[in-house]
């Protein structure tokens, strides 16, 4: 959900106040602003999804440095393990020595079982508020290892070879693809960066897309058109592992 997505990204405000501020009223401000300056309408329709991309990508920005800190901090867990730590201890050593965003997102945890809620529900929380396949996998290998037993620090192991060779594997994706994404990007940003172009360079050859209704139906038809493209191009090319 966009309160999930909000959390993950840092920002811990209810999405009721982040509709209220990044996007009912900055839109608001656009709409009077284009009566008397209609390029400020493209504004106010761009806003919105600006600002659901802005939490996206700082939401995937801390979750992916998160995920290249998981192989470490299994790592850690199974020498402190292997030392003869308990589970509890050896996430407390996880909080203490890895940085954020991983020891922040860990930290409940810790709290949860100081203060005597079951391991079973707090990494299920987890996952849940993650909602990422490694974060999953993390939980439910501890949850199976609690409930049928079991060498947890082998399944700790086990686990952190297994998350390095799906980073490794979406690197080497991510490497492959990037030309071709690079490309959508340029493609699909172009209309835009000609019609500001021309909009701030020459008004007189463009004024008429914004003076009269049939251009302003033309511009927002072809903008909701770009943005749609720009989203399924993204649904295509983002492989789920």
């Amino acid at each position: 959900t966009l309160q999930d997505r909000l959390n993950q990204a840092g920002m811990n405000i209810p999405v009721d106040r982040f509709f209220l501020t990044f996007q009912i009223f900055p839109s608001i401000l656009c709409l009077i602003v284009g009566v008397f300056m209609p390029p400020a309408l493209i504004l106010a329709a761009g806003i919105p999804f600006g600002a659901n991309q802005l939490v996206k990508f700082k939401a995937n920005h801390l979750m992916t440095k998160l995920l290249l800190l998981l192989p470490g901090a299994l790592y850690l867990m199974t020498t402190a393990l292997r030392a003869g730590h308990s589970f509890q201890s050896a996430m407390n050593l996880v909080v203490t020595e890895m940085p954020d965003p991983l020891s922040c997102e860990f930290r409940p945890l810790v709290n949860d079982a100081a203060l005597g809620i079951p391991v079973k529900q707090s990494l299920q929380k987890l996952a849940t508020q993650l909602n990422m396949p490694d974060i999953k996998m993390f939980a439910g290998s501890i949850i199976v290892q609690q409930e049928a037993g079991g060498n947890l620090a082998e399944i700790m192991d086990g686990l952190g070879n297994t998350i390095r060779a799906r980073q490794q594997l979406k690197g080497q994706i991510s490497a492959l693809t990037a030309q071709s994404r690079m490309t959508g990007y340029l493609i699909g940003s172009m209309p835009f960066i000609v019609l500001g172009w021309l909009t701030f360079f020459n008004p007189e050859y463009i004024g008429i897309m914004y003076e009269h209704f049939y251009g302003q139906m033309a511009l927002g038809v072809s903008a909701v058109m770009m943005i749609t493209g720009f989203i399924v191009i993204q649904k295509i090319v983002t492989i789920d592992l």
